[in-house]
């Protein structure tokens, strides 16, 4: 069956890539969609009659963001490929196994993945969020995002007058002030002084 030997062939390429992700990297996310892509995959195989399934290209990536970004394209491909064999797999069995995969892949591991990339770039942009859950401060997405774009332009010496403000009075800023001083505080203060002097 056509939509069989397609899936048995991506999943099987999802569980390659996922092994040598878990291997090279010390991140659960790796380690617990290989034992899940491995489960899908072993499901898939009980169907199996005379599909052909070939050994997928070696993958290459350089550092930690760009696995995570090949991770989620492949998770997003994922959830392509097994939206049309749902409609298309005329067995109900195999059909109900293609939704599952798609479900599983669209609504736990791009989150994860997403999850994991925004937390990397957090923390390359001078401050690691997952510290202020370890002072019992859960930021949600949006404001996350924000406080990172106003932290990416304080690095980059490009934050204006009304970036600083913004900061100043996000709803957040009391109770990650203290926190963020080590992380931003010098960069803050010398954008604060610049502008002061421009203003003079």
């Amino acid at each position: 069956m056509k939509e069989l030997e397609v899936a048995l062939n991506y999943e099987n390429e999802g569980v390659v890539l996922y092994e040598k992700l878990a291997s090279s990297f010390d991140l659960a996310v790796f380690s617990e969609i290989l034992l899940l892509k491995q489960t899908g995959l072993n499901l898939l195989n009980k169907y199996k009659k005379d599909e052909v399934v070939v050994t997928p290209q070696d993958v290459k990536f350089n550092g930690k963001k760009e696995a995570l970004n090949l991770a989620l394209d492949y998770e997003l491909r994922s959830g392509e490929i097994y939206d049309l064999l749902s409609d298309t797999a005329s067995d109900e069995e195999l059909r109900d196994l293609f939704f599952r995969l798609w479900a599983t892949s669209n609504n736990e591991y791009q989150k994860a993945l997403q999850n994991e990339i925004s937390n990397l770039e957090s923390k390359e942009n001078g401050f690691d969020f997952d510290s202020l859950k370890n002072l019992g401060i859960n930021l949600d997405k949006k404001s996350i995002n924000e406080l990172n774009q106003i932290l990416g332009k304080f690095k980059d010496g490009k934050a204006s007058k009304d970036d600083i403000n913004a900061f100043l009075e996000n709803p957040y800023f009391s109770f990650i002030s203290g926190a963020m001083l080590g992380a931003v505080g010098g960069i803050l203060i010398k954008e604060i002084l610049k502008n002061s002097n421009e203003n003079l």
